[in-house]
């Protein structure tokens, strides 16, 4: 009777122990949209390449670099810089600036 109780415990132990009880966390993912004003523009979802000519919109997993790069004009020798506009769920993120045409961003 004793063994009995002791593998029906033991049963009991194992079944409250299997993965359903503890599910593999799911990495979250954020929607982003890139925008450059309507014209081309060039960017990689960490170190995949992608080019466009006009806004887009992805989900993204956490802790993806966003690298964005876009024509510099020059007007009556004056640097025209590429209107870049990412956007996080929503919310405009401010992206960090390489160079005049290169920007840069990381989901948290």
């Amino acid at each position: 009777m004793k063994n009995l109780f002791l593998s029906f415990i033991l049963l009991i132990t194992c079944i409250s122990c299997t993965s359903e009880d503890n599910p593999e966390p799911v990495e979250r993912e954020y929607l982003i949209t890139i925008s450059n004003d309507d014209k081309p523009f060039e960017y990689w979802l960490d170190s995949v390449h992608y080019s466009t000519n006009g806004p887009i919109s992805v989900y993204v997993p956490e802790r993806t670099q966003i690298t964005i790069t876009a024509v510099v004009r020059v007007v009556d020798d004056v640097i025209i810089i590429p209107n870049i506009k990412l956007y996080q769920d929503n919310n405009l993120v401010e992206l960090r600036q390489i160079t005049s045409g290169f920007f840069w961003y990381q989901i948290p």
